[in-house]
């Protein structure tokens, strides 16, 4: 069932929309702004896919949420680097750290790394 209503539209849009009828798009003007509506009808009911990344960070959101206060690891800028090198390679074997020495530091509100060679 078709309802008539009356829609108004800014002069972009209406050149627009006017522009898609010319080209052979759309049959009329109100067929692109069904077909507008359509698209937002569709966004709105489609599931978030595995690839969507605010989906991927709400999950991970979540699951860090889960973690218990005592595996957090304390902020602060004069260790915290250490530590965090000390849970991911708790046996400093990465191969990088046998060739060169990392530094990461804070500094106000960036951050630096420097790699140096280790002597041979």
């Amino acid at each position: 069932m078709n309802v008539t209503n009356t829609v108004t539209l800014s002069e972009r849009y209406l050149r627009h929309a006017e522009r898609m009828v010319e080209d052979g798009q759309f049959p009329s003007i109100e067929k692109v702004v069904e077909a507008g509506i359509d698209s937002l009808m569709r966004e709105d009911t489609a599931p978030a896919g595995p690839n969507e990344p605010l989906a991927g960070m709400a999950d991970e959101i979540r699951r860090r949420m889960q973690t218990p206060r005592d595996q957090f690891i304390p902020m602060d800028k004069d260790n915290l680097f250490d530590r965090v090198r000390a849970r991911v390679d708790p046996n400093g074997l990465h191969p990088m750290r046998r060739l060169c020495r990392i530094g990461l530091g804070v500094a106000g509100e960036g951050a630096a790394l420097s790699v140096t060679p280790r002597p041979a």
